[in-house]
């Protein structure tokens, strides 16, 4: 069809979701989509951004004309009983699109120690260094992993602070692979907009 496409060898669109071809529209994991902090066009297959994009895909096909101004990089995930979510840049992101990132992580509880079942939580705060402007919060939430703290020693039960993080999945598997962990309990991974939960109710225009 002779389709232009991205930086990110998605297909490329504008923010009606036009593709280079007239009269041809794409949308969802196909396609890219605006990054609103680093300004760049790029590839986030995630099923509510595909559903905002088919949206404004078919009103401008339907001669309604709407657009999609683009994402925050939010998202969410959980592995076992460890929670995650995260929007804006990584670190890594945030110096290819020009910050000059600079992180803190700080820890405690997500609901005060006299409630049952008090679980740990940890934050991580990504800004520019040049402008102070946040762009990057990560919210852990950790839940009780077969009733061990995560962030107390084994051997010594003396307190233990995360140091480092592996991000290359490549080296995450081995490791898993390797203490048998690896695909042991899976489970789906939950949407981030949680549909059995909550429908997705906000206008296309809206950003992730």
């Amino acid at each position: 069809m002779g389709l232009a496409l991205g930086k990110s060898g998605a297909i490329a669109v504008n923010f009606s979701q036009q593709t280079s071809v007239e009269n041809i529209y794409a949308a969802g994991d196909c396609c890219e989509s605006f990054h609103r902090i680093s300004k760049r066009w790029g590839n986030i297959p995630l099923g509510d951004i595909a559903n905002k994009q088919g949206r404004v895909a078919g009103s401008n096909i339907g001669g309604k004309p709407m657009i999609f101004p683009g994402v925050v990089g939010a998202q969410s995930f959980q592995i076992f009983s460890l929670e995650a979510a995260a929007t804006g840049l990584t670190e890594s992101e945030a110096r290819v699109s020009g910050f000059h990132p600079v992180s803190l992580i700080t820890w405690g509880n997500a609901s005060a120690n006299a409630m049952p079942d008090a679980k740990k939580i940890g934050l991580k705060l990504i800004a520019d260094g040049a402008t102070a402007r946040l762009i990057m919060n990560i919210k852990l939430r950790f839940q009780k992993i077969y009733e061990v703290d995560p962030l107390v020693c084994p051997k010594c039960q003396g307190a233990m602070r995360i140091i480092s993080f592996i991000e290359d999945p490549s080296v995450i598997r081995a490791i898993l692979e390797h203490l048998g962990l690896w695909l042991v309990r899976a489970k789906p991974l939950p949407k981030a907009h949680a549909p059995p939960i909550r429908r997705l109710r906000s206008k296309a225009s809206n950003t992730r």
